[in-house]
């Protein structure tokens, strides 16, 4: 969420429909997949691929600054900052920013003399961007190759890290292929703050990936139920990712799903994460609470990027042997909340969906905006920030 100030009219977006009090989108049904009987349990070999990037915060400056490492290059008169990239052990990074370099202490024990280190040059583009570099975890001696972009700022040493390599494979389910892509956060192994990206291989929906973080202990998808373990192993040429789905059966609830312009939701807790395709109307799913986790839209021509889900507040429901309701989805609605705190107005822009689900958008070249009025007569606008 982020704030401005201000007061708001309801004025037009400018040539996006989208910015305006509300998001027209184009609606969408899809029919739901049948559910054969499908094997008791699958193994797949994950095997190192391009993935999608896996966002990792990191801050080395002011009281987190890191003093030198056992050993450094004299570097008179450069800038220089230190950073911890988190693999098993951490890999060591000095940025000498005056020089726009970053040199990596690849065997992980801090010695940028006699070590071994890569070097990478930065270029800008809003931030100070290292890309392509390769660092390692090792565990029980089995070395686990990772690829990632380092963005910073333009002095210090603090941004994020783009994980941008993982593991893929395919398994079935109701004799339906469906890729598998599991992207680690560089610690080798399989925990919260790793993700899990689903997409079917056949059918209408080819497009669609979804995103499951923390990666689930047991998913339920196309109406089956698999508890899934994964475990890294030496491959014939470097490490792979064992997964292992084993169908399970629990009680199941029913749940009434009123999903518009939207391919698939997907809701959670501690046990179970459940895929659901939002062409059916009714679905049997296993019993539980629920937090809604995801809801991937369809996508819509003409919008620069489609907006992605945030957050749900909301919770759902499914007891055994009965039927709850949930709609979610389009027409997504932007709304702003005005607080007053004496002579400021703050504004808190949100774009939700149905079920009070909140949406990001970015959009730079026609943002939300508004107007600030005294009675007739217009004193000033703006736009508004993005969240």
């Amino acid at each position: 969420m982020r704030t401005s100030s201000a007061f708001v009219s309801q004025a037009p977006a400018g040539k996006n429909p989208g910015w305006g009090i509300v998001l027209s989108l184009v609606l969408a049904q899809i029919a739901w997949s049948g559910t054969s009987q499908s094997a008791p349990s699958q193994t797949v070999i994950l095997r190192p691929a391009p993935a999608p990037p896996l966002r990792i915060e990191f801050s080395y400056n002011f009281q987190k600054a890191l003093p030198p490492f056992p050993k450094e290059p004299v570097l008179p008169g450069k800038e220089i900052a230190r950073g911890l990239i988190p693999t098993f052990p951490p890999t060591p990074l000095l940025r000498v920013i005056t020089d726009n370099k970053l040199r990596l202490n690849t065997d992980h024990t801090g010695d940028f003399v006699a070590g071994k280190t890569a070097t990478y040059r930065s270029f800008y583009n809003g931030h100070v961007v290292f890309t392509n570099l390769t660092v390692t975890t090792i565990r029980d001696g089995l070395e686990i190759p990772y690829t990632l972009d380092i963005f910073t700022y333009e002095h210090g040493c603090a941004g994020w890290l783009d994980v941008r390599s993982g593991w893929k494979g395919q398994f079935t389910v109701a004799d339906q292929p469906w890729r598998v892509v599991l992207v680690d956060n560089l610690n080798g192994q399989v925990g919260p703050d790793d993700t899990l990206f689903l997409r079917r291989l056949t059918g209408a929906k080819t497009n669609a990936v979804i995103a499951l973080t923390p990666v689930p202990k047991t998913i339920f998808l196309d109406g089956h139920a698999f508890n899934i373990g994964f475990a890294f192993k030496p491959g014939e040429t470097g490490a792979v990712v064992e997964a292992v789905f084993s169908e399970t059966n629990i009680p199941f609830g029913t749940l009434n799903v009123a999903a518009r312009g939207c391919s698939y939701v997907h809701l959670s807790n501690s046990l179970v994460t459940a895929v659901l395709d939002a062409g059916a109307s009714t679905s049997s799913i296993p019993a539980g609470t629920y937090r809604i986790t995801g809801c991937v839209l369809d996508n819509t021509p003409g919008l620069l990027y489609q907006p992605s889900f945030i957050r749900c507040d909301r919770t759902v429901v499914v007891k055994p042997g009965e039927t709850a309701s949930l709609a979610i989805g389009l027409p997504l609605r932007n709304t702003v909340q005005v607080t007053r705190e004496r002579n400021l107005l703050r504004l808190n822009y949100q774009l939700l969906g149905q079920a009070g689900e909140q949406y990001e958008y970015y959009n730079w070249r026609d943002r939300p905006r508004f107007a600030v009025w005294n009675g007739p007569v217009r004193i000033g606008a703006g736009a508004l920030p993005f969240g």
